[in-house]
């Protein structure tokens, strides 16, 4: 009988195309457009958006939009799954993260994501991509697997999920505007 952990792969990311058809993403897309909007720049002294430089909106869940977290959650039950991560995982966040790249150099350089809330940790997350590849340049999600740098390729709709600890990032921009959600699945300590 082989074991759980000869099937595990703990430094690779799934994907999935197509988790939403093309109305459901206009919905989607609306729905974001109309959050209010933070512009986000981190850095470190030498600059203040070394790391990131965005605009982000918070969605949170609702009787109007609950099929949104729910689609998601079932894909990445299933990749928790068939990956052999078999991370405990009691949900995802009440809020999911929309960002929008431009193109003024819009980037998230690397890090990783697991940060600690309401002493739950983030394990998984999921990334939807909400733009064609027609509608920019640059802005590629890369994940560093820890002997290569993978540049993850997506198309509007796709659904990327990969555990927190692997640094990731969104290369910049270089023209056009690049939409995504990002969506954390969490659970108490990582076992």
């Amino acid at each position: 009988m082989e074991s759980e952990t000869q099937n595990m792969d703990l430094y690779n990311y799934y994907y999935f195309n197509e988790v939403f058809n093309p109305n459901e993403l206009n919905e989607i897309i609306k729905t974001c457009a109309s959050l209010p909007k933070q512009i986000v720049t981190e850095g470190y002294e030498s600059t203040d958006d070394y790391i990131r430089r965005s605009e982000i909106s918070y969605l949170d869940y609702n009787d109007d939009n609950h099929w949104i977290f729910e689609r998601v959650y079932e894909y990445i039950n299933q990749s928790n799954i068939d990956m052999g991560w078999n991370f405990d995982i009691d949900g995802i966040e009440s809020s999911i993260e929309y960002s929008v790249y431009y193109d003024n150099s819009g980037h998230f350089n690397w890090y990783c994501d697991m940060l600690l809330d309401n002493n739950n940790i983030n394990k998984l997350i999921a990334y939807l991509d909400l733009s064609t590849k027609e509608e920019y340049k640059g802005g590629d999600l890369q994940i560093n697997l820890g002997s290569t740098i993978s540049d993850v390729d997506s198309n509007v709709g796709t659904l990327t999920i990969f555990p927190t600890y692997l640094l990731h990032r969104v290369t910049p921009i270089m023209s056009g505007v690049k939409r995504s959600l990002i969506i954390r699945a969490t659970g108490k300590s990582f076992r």
